[in-house]
This record gives structure tokens, sequence and C-alpha cells, in this order.
């Protein structure tokens, strides 16, 4: 990976690539921006620049840390936990036990890389006790470096971003989301108005969001594309809906904020949707939450 092969973030790239000219690497940076617009293949391609290392996985001079579920006891990671309902239905977070690691990890010298690298996916996701433990450790002059990753860096300490050095990512321009489907191999989602404006720039959002169309029963869909007029049409998708995991009914509310919002533009019903999502996330009863929402 090289930052020839990411598109659409001369601000971001530039930043990082006169660093490397310059051999003047900051202790720590935050890479600010959407979801799925290249920040982690950044940070992947300016370490494997910067290092010299071609495979950064398991590599024992770098730390990746992502938030976790706490399930029995164990740290699940999020990418690893998706699949399971129970676990989704709160959102991961970091804690503090994964940023002692880190104070560890930095406390001692590189192996066979000239410095050490931690990076924090979803920094934003640390909780208070271990955003405060991070800042310490940012206080203390270490060998290695920091990066830091965030859709949502108002969420951070104050005192945790002023002391990084902000990388800026955007969403893409159209054509370069287009660019960027079709060179990963998802040009059938360009065919998709209806995802192409729910990624809202983002190439990683515009495949979330077209696995998550594939993943729901086309008759839900296609009987959904307008509020039902009727009772009996009304129980029986909040009966169907009832049926999908946790996700899919929040994505698939999502999904009908753009749908009815496109066709109707009645902003009642986009509030009467958001109702709905904030109901389910706070572990309201899904068939009631449909039944409330659909019923004419």
């Amino acid at each position: 990976m090289t930052f020839e092969r990411i598109v659409g973030q001369p601000v971001a790239l530039s930043a990082l690539q006169n660093a490397l000219d310059s051999n003047r690497i900051a202790p720590a940076y935050l890479f600010a921006g959407p979801d799925g617009v290249g920040k982690t293949l950044s940070a992947i391609a300016f370490i494997r620049q910067w290092l010299g290392i071609v495979n950064i996985q398991n590599h024992p001079d770098i730390l990746w840390l992502e938030p976790t579920y706490v399930h029995q006891g164990e740290l699940i990671p999020a990418t690893r936990a998706t699949e399971s309902e129970q676990l989704c239905k709160t959102p991961p977070a970091i804690g503090i036990e994964q940023i002692r690691k880190v104070s560890q990890f930095l406390s001692s010298s590189s192996l066979s890389a000239p410095t050490k690298v931690v990076v924090i996916e979803k920094a934003d996701a640390m909780q208070p006790a271990a955003a405060s433990a991070l800042l310490k450790t940012l206080e203390e002059p270490t060998a290695g470096i920091l990066i830091l990753i965030s859709s949502n860096p108002a969420q951070l300490l104050p005192t945790v971003t002023s002391r990084c050095q902000k990388i800026p990512f955007f969403p893409l321009s159209n054509p370069d989301l287009l660019q960027v489907l079709s060179q990963v191999g998802y040009t059938e989602i360009i065919a998709r108005p209806e995802i192409i404006a729910l990624a809202n720039g983002s190439p990683g959002r515009a495949i979330y969001h077209y696995h998550k169309l594939r993943s729901l029963p086309p008759e839900v869909l296609s009987h959904l594309q307008l509020p039902p007029t009727d009772l009996i049409t009304a129980l029986s998708l909040g009966k169907q809906a009832e049926l999908l995991n946790f996700q899919q009914q929040l994505w698939l509310l999502e999904y009908l904020e753009y749908c009815w919002w496109h066709q109707l533009k009645d902003s009642t019903w986009l509030a009467k949707l958001n109702n709905a999502k904030n109901q389910l996330k706070q572990l309201a009863q899904p068939r009631l939450v449909w039944d409330v929402l659909l019923i004419p």
C-alpha cells in the first residue's frame, strides 16, 4: 500500500509526504474525518513508507487497537463481534486496560523497526478513564509514535487532540467515489443511486450499505418503498421487520429515511423514523416499535 493508491485526499497525503521527506515525524497524529474515506489505509501506507515494513500485521513493533465488546469477561474486537446480535446492542469501547497496554508497549525498545508505532482505531470510542490514561502517555516522552484515527474528534479530550498533529480527511467527490468503487471491484454499487447517496462521499460506507441492502429479504424492501396505507399490510410488514436482527433493523430504518424522504419530502416521517431508531437502541420491543411506526 502506497500513497499513490489512495484517492481523493490531497491535503492529508501532502502533509504526510512532507513529514516523510523532511524526516520530521510528529510524536502523535490525529487522522480525523468521516468513516471509510481512507484514514486507515493512509496510516498503513505512512507506516510502511516511513519504517520500510511491508507486512505490518503481527509486527512486534506495531500495536493496533480497536474498540471492543466485553462479553463474559473477554474483550472481543468489534470487527469480530458484528455477527452477534446481543453484543451489537451496546456500542464497543476502548477501555483503560487497552490504553495501559499502550504505555507498556511504548516503554520498551523496538525489536526490529527503527521505532514503535501505536495505532488506535475509532479513538473517540475511548472511555473517560482510558482517555485520561492516554493523556498521561502523550505527556511522557517515548521512543514511539501514536496515530489516533477518529471520525468524531469532537468526542476526544481537547487536551488529547491538542497534543496531536491533525491530519484532515474529507468526503470524496462523486467521481473519486466511483473511481474507488471500481478499483475495489464494486462496480455494481455505481448503479444504486440510493447507496451512493447514503455513502455521502465515503467508499467504505457505500460498501457497508450495499452489503446491508443485500442481507435483507427482497420482499421486505419492495413492500417498504413507501409507508403502508392499510392496517393489514402494516402489521404484516412489522412482523417481517421484527424477524431481522438488531443491526439489520437499525440499518433498514436509516435506509427508509432516504427512500421515504426522497419520494415524499415529508419531515414528519423523518421524525418518526428517527424516533424508532432511538427506541430500538433503548432496547424497546422491536414489534411494538415497528407497529407504532407503520400502522397508519
